[in-house]
């Protein structure tokens, strides 16, 4: 994924959680902007316990919007 577009994605303000889909499969939940750091060549992102992950990119196949999560019918107003 271009680096520019990641850029505009996790800088974009107020800021909401993003989910990062890879390549191979393997997701990784943003849920904060200092989660993440950007320069030219890597994404770095650490889990809340954290892990450190980096990630390449090009490896990078989407970022989006994690699915909202819906309330159990008896916990609606």
């Amino acid at each position: 994924m271009d680096m520019k577009a990641l850029q505009g994605i996790f800088t974009r303000r107020p800021y909401q959680p993003h989910e990062i889909v890879l390549d191979n499969g393997d997701r990784f939940l943003v849920p904060h902007p200092e989660a993440i750091f950007l320069n030219e060549f890597i994404v770095v992102f650490v889990e809340p316990d954290g892990e450190i992950h980096l990630l390449d990119p090009e490896a990078i196949s989407e970022v989006r919007r994690p699915p909202r999560r819906r309330k159990p019918a008896r916990e609606r107003t």
